[in-house]
């Protein structure tokens, strides 16, 4: 039987919760499971200090794997586009592309060659119809949106929670940084209750932190301690259980490789509204007034005033939360998995 290739950052045995390696691993599992078939990886995890075991594994990749996806990082794509692009002249694969993140039509505009290297895969699915039209403008020919997913069940209608007691739970469940806008979610919950003159929010944060943003992390514990708390990393498949107890979640990211998050499914599955920034494609995945509110990026004081709207309309955020459920169904795995089964023919 034929087998699959993979390569991607799987990063084996070590405690990643970032989403590129997260839905690495997934793809794996599900292809495995879905096709029956052996899933040959390539971990591209830390490459640069073992190239030539890298080297070995894709070799044996290219010999012994008709059907090969890729998802990799632009440091990845820089190192690997151009490998397969001309290795594949000799070895006629079939290369299926999973865009990680969302900054590839800015990548290809400093990297011009992506556009001919990412015209020879069979498809290069990406996680925004947005990204579609730019990428097309650009002289991409075969990119395709598609959802990104996660395997986990989500909560029953009878298990959602509507926390309405003081003070009000918010939490943000993302790498901890201050791209992802966790000083800007920290500094607004203080001012919420400033304004309120009372203690009326909390932040709860999940997630690892950065090693450029530990220092600055560790002063925002120390200064806003009566409104925020540090939870520490939780694994995907236990995040609907975390979640689920929350009133919103807020995402105030402004990345620069922002694209569908891994997070928001997580909520949807947990039946958890979102207060998002307008940042890259948070605009389509945050239906604002449905599934949460988003807000202008470029005037965070926007998030200040997104949460004191949610608090004092409880009731209108309860509502949200069947609605984030209904969400959820459109990123279960079986489904999107259908759409790449059909697309790779197995």
């Amino acid at each position: 039987m034929e087998r699959i290739g993979i390569i991607g950052c799987v990063a084996e045995g070590k405690n990643l919760y970032d989403g590129q390696t997260v839905s690495t691993r997934l793809w794996k599992d599900e292809l495995g499971k879905k096709t029956g078939r052996k899933v040959y990886v390539v971990d591209t995890y830390q490459y640069r200090r073992h190239p030539f075991s890298v080297m070995i594994h894709w070799l044996v990749c290219m010999l012994f794997c008709s059907h090969i996806v890729i998802m990799l990082s632009v440091n990845g794509l820089r190192f690997f586009l151009p490998l397969l692009y001309y290795s594949n002249k000799l070895f006629k694969r079939s290369i299926y592309h999973r865009v990680i993140g969302g900054n590839l039509p800015e990548t290809v505009e400093r990297y011009p060659d992506f556009i001919k290297y990412m015209n020879s895969f069979e498809v290069n699915w990406v996680q925004s119809s947005v990204m579609v039209k730019k990428l097309t403008d650009k002289g991409l020919k075969n990119a395709e949106y598609l959802e990104n997913f996660r395997r986990i069940r989500p909560a029953a209608v009878s298990e959602i929670q509507k926390p309405h007691c003081k003070p009000f739970r918010f939490c943000t469940f993302c790498r901890v940084s201050e791209a992802k806008g966790i000083t800007i979610a920290v500094k607004a919950i203080e001012q919420v209750n400033k304004i309120r003159g009372e203690h009326i929010a909390v932040l709860h944060v999940y997630g690892p932190v950065e090693k450029e943003y530990q220092t600055e992390f560790e002063m925002l514990q120390t200064r806003y301690s009566d409104c925020m708390e540090y939870k520490g990393c939780v694994p995907s498949n236990e995040a609907v259980g975390v979640l689920k107890n929350y009133f919103m979640h807020l995402f105030p990211t402004t990345w620069e490789g922002e694209g569908f998050p891994g997070t928001l499914i997580d909520c949807y599955n947990a039946g958890l509204p979102t207060i998002a920034s307008s940042w890259a494609f948070n605009s389509e995945y945050v239906h604002n007034g449905k599934t949460g509110y988003v807000y202008d990026w470029k005037r965070p004081e926007g998030l200040t005033e997104s949460i004191l709207k949610a608090i004092e309309n409880s009731k209108d955020i309860d509502g949200m939360r069947a609605e984030c459920l209904e969400e959820a169904r459109k990123y279960h795995p079986d489904v999107i998995m259908e759409k790449i089964i059909r697309k790779m023919g197995l």
